[in-house]
Parts: C-alpha cells; structure tokens; sequence
C-alpha cells in the first residue's frame, strides 16, 4: 500500500482463468518458450496443453500454445504435426472468442502460412490489442512481417515498442 500498486486481473471474458493450476501450467510453458532452444519450446507444448486441459476456455493459454507450435514447427521432423496441431488450436480460439482481437491473432499464425500478405498484416495489427505479453508478441511479429516486405523502418519502430514493454525477452534481443 505504500507503493501504491494496484494489482488487477484480465477478466475471465478477456481470456483470463480462475483455475491456479492452469495459471502455473501456463507459467511454466511460458518460462520455457523464453529459452531459445528446440527442446525447451517442445518441452513448453505439454505445459501449455495441461492448462488448457484444467481450463479449456482459457484463451490466453491456447493463444500461447500456438505460438508454442509456431516454434516446434522449426523442426523439420516435427512441422506437418506441429502445423495440424496449430490448425486445431486455432480453430478453438475463433471458436471460443469469435471476432475478438485474440481470434485475430490466433488466425495470423495460419495467415503466416499463406500467400495473403494484406490480410496476414490486418490480422497482426488486430492482435495488436490483445492485452499483455500476447498484444507484445503480435507487435513482435508484426515487426518481423514488416521488415520482412520491405517496410524495415515501420519494423524497427515495433521492435522498439517491444523492446520497452519487456527489455528481457529473448527473441526482442535477437530481433
């Protein structure tokens, strides 16, 4: 109370849960999708599945799974799997949320996939307003879909965003 700090919550209808143990399941998947490295990404998938299993309206965690898959599917052995797998999920997202800003950024992971630049950027600029860590992972990727056709400093614009809101994320540093 001397600081002041107001500690909230994303209510329940914006993704959030009331389960604990789906919150520690999706904490835990989150720590390890912090690691750069092939084996803590897949080693997230069952963490971030579990919660899910606790909580299966709990659209936080299912849109942190597909980013989960988006990562695993850097594996040759393991893309087509991890790429259905990704379909599924995001099919529950739009399901469970249609029309929101998180159904938006669940279908840019599939848009990724595509050849429908325009539409994949108005999906990534929606998901910009998914609160937390996910609207700073869609400003992410935005920033990497911006650089990537040309727009380099609209991108590097973005990654600055990000990088203000959470200094410490691997994949901002890499960026």
């Amino acid at each position: 109370s001397q600081l002041e700090l107001k500690l909230g919550a994303r209510p329940l209808r914006d993704g959030g849960t009331r389960n604990v143990a789906a919150l520690e399941a999706l904490l835990t998947g989150r720590g390890l999708l912090r690691f750069p490295n092939s084996q803590s990404m897949a080693a997230a998938v069952p963490h971030l599945e579990r919660a899910i299993e606790l909580d299966p309206k709990y659209v936080t965690a299912w849109l942190w799974l597909a980013d989960a898959y988006t990562r695993v599917a850097f594996d040759p052995q393991k893309t087509s799997q991890a790429y259905r797998r990704q379909d599924a999920v995001i099919d529950e997202v739009v399901r469970i949320a249609p029309g929101s800003p998180e159904a938006s950024l669940a279908l840019s992971y599939r848009a990724t996939r595509g050849r429908d630049l325009q539409e994949l950027e108005r999906l990534l600029r929606e998901g910009l307003h998914v609160p937390g860590e996910l609207g700073l992972r869609a400003r992410l990727r935005l920033s990497q879909f911006l650089s990537s056709t040309g727009q380099r400093e609209q991108g590097i614009a973005e990654i600055l965003k990000v990088r203000a809101s959470d200094p410490l994320d691997v994949f901002v540093q890499t960026q």
